[in-house]
């Protein structure tokens, strides 16, 4: 029986990937992620793209099924570097957490030192009641009015956040920005009320770190939600897709590789006995074609997903940049807040350090 050309299958085989221990994320319980637009538009891409493959004829004829070996490896080392991104990120958001809590120790014992002392006023006078209720608000406003961006990718960018006042008044000492009509920050509102109601009195540099301490609370809430969260959400769903998609395709390789070998070994014992001057039983030549009808379809199955994991893997690394500019916006966006933030407590000092200069100078 004349053989039939089927284009054998490549050597594909991925080991497994010796770098994949399940590494810990910030986040514990993911029943409490919010569902981001952002990671919805990744699904819709990646669904996309494996869909037009299905839909094109043109696709249904290419064998991609050798293309997987220098794809998978594209997908590891993104696979990588996303991992060791989320690590470097949540080093930042602990080394952030250490910063803040380390300097309000620092101020926690210039203040202890201070009592009952000529600069206790300045140094450690405790809030009132109002500013410390409103220093509780301050600690939770930033996840629910974030100015950072929900929208998807889009070449546009999108206008930053104003300046807060304190951040305005420096930068516009330096001659960075023009002069413009901003609202006060919410901690220059507190400082503003607390003096109103302390008879000019400053806010003690306690009072004043207590609110950065709850400033920072919400930055940390805030780089939690849009930054962490949506980097593992982003390694998760691609993560999930790829890998299922390679499970899937060594499974079917498997299969397709189990009847090339068949059909091999039925072949070779048909050339044995043809070269004995021998005839192949009916139930041989039978055998070897439904081994053949098996096989073409073994082959059809492997090649056609092979082309739709093809099609997944390319979208994640080839367009994993439009992922990419969602997490570096939001990344830009939430430092400007910070330092816009701090620079509030940092610009409030300057009431504390005149009237110090006041008593001693």
């Amino acid at each position: 029986m004349p053989a039939k050309t089927i284009e054998r299958v490549a050597s594909f085989r991925v080991d497994v990937d010796p770098t994949d221990n399940k590494f810990d994320h910030v986040i514990e319980d993911k029943s409490n992620w919010r569902t981001s637009v952002h990671i919805h538009r990744i699904e819709e891409r990646l669904d996309h793209a494996v869909d037009i493959v299905a839909m094109s004829s043109s696709n249904h004829s290419k064998n991609r099924s050798p293309d997987l070996i220098p794809l998978t490896a594209d997908y590891f080392k993104m696979k990588n570097d996303l991992r060791a991104l989320m690590g470097v990120l949540t080093t930042y958001q602990k080394l952030t957490r250490d910063l803040h809590d380390s300097k309000y120790k620092v101020v926690e014992q210039l203040a202890i030192l201070s009592e009952r002392t000529p600069i206790g006023e300045e140094v450690c006078r405790e809030l009132d009641g109002e500013a410390t209720e409103k220093l509780h608000l301050l600690s939770k406003q930033f996840p629910s009015s974030s100015s950072l961006s929900t929208t998807s990718f889009s070449p546009a960018i999108s206008t930053p956040k104003p300046l807060s006042s304190s951040m305005s008044s420096f930068l516009q000492s330096m001659g960075l920005v023009q002069e413009e009509n901003s609202q006060p920050s919410l901690v220059t509102q507190i400082v503003e009320d607390y003096r109103k109601r302390n008879g000019g009195n400053v806010l003690s540099l306690h009072g004043l770190y207590s609110l950065g301490a709850a400033q920072a609370v919400g930055n940390d809430s805030e780089y939690q939600l849009h930054i962490v969260e949506f980097t593992a959400k982003w390694i998760e769903t691609v993560t999930e897709r790829v890998e299922l998609g390679l499970k899937h395709v060594r499974k079917l390789a498997l299969e397709r590789l189990h009847y090339e070998r068949k059909i091999e070994t039925l072949r070779n014992r048909a050339n044995d006995l043809e070269r004995k001057g021998k005839t192949s039983p009916d139930s041989s030549i039978e055998r070897l074609s439904r081994n053949e009808i098996k096989l073409k379809k073994a082959f059809e199955a492997h090649e056609k997903e092979s082309g739709r994991l093809c099609a997944l893997i390319e979208t994640v690394t080839q367009e994993g940049h439009k992922d990419l500019y969602i997490l570096v916006r939001n990344f830009i966006q939430w430092e400007q807040n910070r330092v816009g933030r701090e620079s509030d407590i940092a610009f409030q000092q300057k009431a504390i350090l005149d009237s110090l200069k006041q008593k001693f100078e």
